[in-house]
């Protein structure tokens, strides 16, 4: 706030602001300070030469939203899509291919766009997906929280999995995350989860190194990284777990909106979204959160885990 005082137009301070008063669960200052994310050098504007929507009667026109940072932030944003249809004519969503086919599912969306040549007399105004809830006016208490609002497309077939227990597990993000150090885990602290459990384990990981490949087979995980690729197909094998344990990752976003019971195992300084405290989450009905202790080792987060899978 003093960095602002000194330079109102200070955009990193105003976005770091918009990050804190998030995590403090202040979301109706949170969002207006988290739009200057496009004003820092990490964020690249979408480029249109159509209006920006900003929350005006849209009754009548097309809107484009388009997607934007991680595949767990658009699969967590998707629960605006439906409350914005209310508003417009029509919706189109541009982004990546992988989850398209997920998207398409979603109530109110009237095309899935993949990157490409887009003609502007398709839209009216654009907007960005993280931008929604700010023109929206979402807070606390107004939040779209359904148990579950991803559906997998008809079409999507995979494998049956077997066991009468069936537990999934994901252990690390994508390694390019500005965050990474503290939100992924190494797979042998993630397999002490499985000790004493009778259960069937898969692993959701994508992609997995030999040395990782060698561990999951030795302790009896099913690797299923041959079925994973496009989160369709991912989906689908999701739908068959009975619970999905999970560090903060697409993962454990797409079981949690799935409506899957999810176990959320967040390391130091998660993200704005887990805020400071709890082992709930207003997002997720389903979801459990499990947080690192004061010693911050995923061991001992992983002995707290396997306890209470015991107790089950």
């Amino acid at each position: 706030e003093q960095s602002i005082a000194t330079d109102q137009q200070f955009a990193q301070a105003h976005f770091n602001r918009g990050l804190l008063l998030l995590k403090q669960r202040n979301y109706a200052e949170g969002w207006v300070e988290y739009d200057w994310r496009w004003q820092t050098p990490q964020f690249v504007p979408f480029k249109c030469d159509k209006p920006l929507w900003e929350g005006e009667d849209i009754s009548d026109k097309t809107i484009l939203v388009h997607s934007e940072q991680g595949n767990g932030d658009h699969i967590m944003f998707w629960r605006f899509l439906p409350m914005l249809a209310d508003r417009c004519k029509e919706i189109i969503y541009f982004g990546p291919e992988n989850l398209a086919p997920l998207v398409a599912e979603i109530p109110g969306v009237s095309q899935s766009r993949i990157p490409g040549a887009l003609s502007k007399d398709l839209f009216d105004v654009y907007c960005p997906l993280m931008s929604l809830p700010r023109h929206l006016g979402i807070t606390l208490e107004n939040l779209p929280a359904p148990e579950k609002y991803v559906n997998i497309p008809k079409q999507v077939v995979v494998s049956e999995l077997k066991g009468d227990l069936k537990i999934g597990l994901a252990w690390a993000g994508s390694a390019t995350h500005v965050n990474d150090a503290n939100r992924s885990m190494p797979l042998a602290d993630m397999l002490k989860v499985t000790e004493g459990i009778e259960a069937q384990f898969y692993s959701l990981q994508m992609p997995i190194g030999a040395e990782d490949r060698e561990l999951l087979q030795q302790h009896g995980v099913t690797d299923l990284e041959p079925e994973l690729p496009g989160y369709a197909r991912t989906a689908a094998l999701v739908e068959q777990m009975d619970l999905v344990i999970s560090v903060d990752t697409a993962i454990a976003h797409l079981a949690a909106a799935l409506g899957k019971e999810t176990w959320i195992l967040l390391g130091a300084n998660s993200d704005w979204r887990w805020h400071l405290e709890g082992d709930e989450s207003e997002w997720y009905p389903t979801a459990r959160l499990y947080r690192l202790g004061e010693d911050k080792k995923w061991s001992s987060l992983i002995t707290s885990v396997n306890a209470d899978l015991k107790n089950k």
